[in-house]
């Protein structure tokens, strides 16, 4: 017989690895709907596993001595490294499920390739006590999440659960020096919450010939397991099977520059290639209107295009927030304000 009302247990099947190349999969795992039990098991007591395994509230299992259920009922097999999608059980739980243990086709089951090659390297180092520092070596997730860094906006181009990288308009940092940090989560339950921790400088970056834009990376220590987690299910699961109707293809780069949109004064606040975004008091703006845009880059370079309107956010104070396409009347001015591939 199956679960009742159609759910299917899931069994992530640990193989020496440590806590960060595991926790994604987790994380993930806790995300996929029509999921009944979530169990950790390992050929060993590992007290990492076990306090994992409370923090998530999984069930741990030593010595591959397995639940019954597991042996009984329909139990989704997975490995540490592989991020299943929150729809990979709808089709089966629809269905008759198979009983006991099975697999489903990797394809359902996306496996970041660095992460499992570094998975053997990593091993029980990555959760050892003495094992601190920038882990370079960890799979970091491209994404694009609003930031803030000592309290200046940013946006975070690539993070995993122990660092990140960011990129700034402006160089206002040193090298080893501990900031603030909050990034934009959004959440599978369509909110967005901020994560928060302390940024450790260890990468400096001017990334323009203007120094118009900065990279800035190092390791971050979040303020709580919350914090972390919001992280990793952004990094892992929103950001991979939950895109939004309208996403820009081409990296944003976070900027504040003056500009004038259909006539009234604005604020630049993120380029890319393609697109861009502005806040300004403007009413009346929607989806597909084009606006007139007049961008100032120095003092005396001025460019012209217009912006085809995607998003329109309201913030406070009457406040407008725009974001879309642009075409830029002449884009040569890229080479030097953006940076480039």
């Amino acid at each position: 017989m199956g679960i009742a009302g159609g759910k299917v247990n899931i069994l992530i099947r640990v193989a020496n690895q440590g806590i960060d190349a595991l926790e994604p999969t987790v994380v993930a795992s806790t995300h996929v709907r029509n999921h009944g039990l979530i169990m950790l098991t390992f050929g060993k007591d590992r007290p990492d596993l076990e306090e994992l395994a409370q923090l998530y509230g999984l069930e741990y299992a030593v010595n591959d001595e397995l639940p019954a259920r597991a042996q009984y009922e329909p139990t989704l097999m997975i490995e540490a490294g592989e991020i299943p999608a929150p729809d990979c059980l709808e089709a089966i739980s629809k269905v008759a499920v198979p009983q006991g243990i099975f697999r489903l086709p990797k394809s359902k089951i996306p496996i970041t390739k660095r992460l499992m090659a570094a998975l053997s390297a990593l091993g029980r180092n990555i959760s050892a006590d003495d094992n601190r520092g920038y882990q370079r070596q960890l799979e970091r997730q491209k994404v694009s999440m609003m930031a803030f860094i000592a309290g200046y906006p940013a946006s975070c181009i690539d993070i995993h659960a122990r660092g990140g990288g960011f990129l700034m308009p402006r160089n206002i940092l040193r090298i080893d020096q501990e900031v603030p940090v909050s990034v934009d989560c959004r959440t599978m339950a369509g909110t967005t919450e901020s994560a928060t921790g302390k940024l450790l400088i260890k990468s400096l970056v001017r990334l323009t010939e203007s120094g118009q834009t900065w990279r800035v990376g190092g390791p971050i220590n979040w303020d709580s397991h919350r914090d972390q987690s919001l992280v990793l299910e952004h990094a892992f699961v929103s950001e991979r099977f939950d895109k939004h109707p309208w996403q820009r293809a081409t990296p944003r780069f976070p900027v504040s520059l003056a500009a004038v949109v259909s006539g009234f004064d604005a604020e630049c606040i993120d380029l890319s290639q393609a697109g861009a975004a502005y806040v300004a008091k403007i009413a009346g703006v929607a989806p597909e209107d084009k606006l007139d845009v007049e961008l100032v880059l120095d003092q005396d370079m001025r460019v012209k295009g217009v912006l085809t309107v995607k998003g329109v956010n309201h913030l406070e104070n009457d406040v407008v927030r725009m974001g879309g396409i642009m075409q830029w009347e002449d884009a040569k001015w890229q080479e030097t304000h953006l940076p480039q591939s």
